[in-house]
């Protein structure tokens, strides 16, 4: 898991895969140097997966309990001896079935620089299998190294979001007051911010409702994800009990907080289209901390599950608030 997440999590864009994956620190730096021996450690390794050798490097009868259709006979077996002496040779036929690597490295570094290191690996390992020792990686730091991150952060419309890892319990907590209204306008210009193009009113909506109303996008979030919305929410994000699903939006905040964006020009509507987006001057609006972190998550989330997935989850207040017209 280490060597897959350093090779394939090297953007922001995949923190929500990361985070399932049980990862919560920065993408990885793209190393060429680092991503050529990962790809050689994990090859080797599924070299040994599928050709069973015994500790000595030779061959031995594939079984169904290795994966295989069914389990090896004797005459397969020296049939398969016939063209390879062992496994080693059969891994150095494969390596030479790859023209295109092999002329490039060769152009490169003078010889098949892949093939030859891939075969060192795995000795290595079978190494490791005849002594009942543990691999060694050639990697320094070792893979899926915190230091080989990039720094603690993440970048959104121009705008420099800590990473919820790094923060600190309750970071996106907020006092509820009586009158929310300035609150709802950071909620939505942060959500209008962190979408940057014209998007569906109900789905500006929606992100709004599930960043103010975090107790009702807990459930549909991956148990590793919902433990840290909790963690940087605070109570707010437990949802709620058993058949309880009352649902308080405050309507006269939210339309001030409309009313408000639309008339600065902060907030650009498309009645033709029943789109929204921000205005040129919106990044005026401060919305950093709790909004700006509850948005970016929200949004995570309503990516990876879509929003009619996410909505058929809401209580029936919810869903008839979102599809009401601004």
């Amino acid at each position: 898991m280490p060597r897959i997440l350093e090779l394939t999590y090297t953007t922001d864009q995949l923190a929500t895969f990361a985070r399932e994956c049980g990862w919560n620190a920065p993408p990885f730096r793209w190393d060429e140097v680092r991503r050529f021996l990962l790809r050689c450690e994990i090859d080797a390794a599924f070299f040994h997966l599928y050709l069973p050798s015994d500790h000595r490097g030779d061959w031995r009868p594939a079984r169904r309990a290795d994966g295989c259709p069914h389990d090896e006979t004797s005459a397969e077996l020296d049939e398969l001896r016939a063209h390879f002496t062992s496994p080693r040779a059969a891994v150095g036929y494969v390596m030479d079935t790859f023209p295109i690597v092999r002329r490039k490295d060769e152009e490169r570094f003078g010889q098949y620089r892949t093939r030859d290191v891939i075969l060192e690996i795995y000795d290595a390992l079978q190494e490791a299998i005849a002594t009942g020792t543990s691999y060694r990686t050639r990697l320094d730091p070792v893979p899926g190294d915190p230091r080989c991150c990039h720094p603690p952060r993440a970048v959104a419309a121009g705008r420099t979001v800590p990473e919820p890892a790094v923060l600190a319990d309750g970071a996106w907590a907020r006092r509820v007051t009586g009158d929310q209204t300035e609150q709802e306008v950071a909620v939505l210009a942060a959500v209008l911010k962190a979408i940057g193009a014209p998007a569906p009113i109900r789905r500006v909506r929606l992100a709004v409702l599930l960043a103010m109303e975090p107790r009702l996008l807990t459930p549909s979030m991956p148990e590793a994800t919902a433990g840290e919305w909790r963690r940087l929410v605070g109570p707010e994000a437990q949802p709620l009990r058993a058949r309880v699903s009352a649902l308080r939006r405050p309507a006269y905040a939210w339309g001030v907080a409309v009313r408000q964006l639309r008339g600065a020009g902060d907030l650009l509507e498309d009645l033709e289209e029943k789109t929204w987006a921000r205005g040129p001057a919106i990044d005026a609006i401060e919305t950093g901390g709790w909004p700006d972190g509850r948005v970016r998550m929200v949004l995570d989330v309503l990516r990876r599950r879509g929003d009619d997935e996410i909505v058929r989850t809401l209580p029936h207040a919810a869903r008839v608030w979102i599809d009401e017209a601004a």
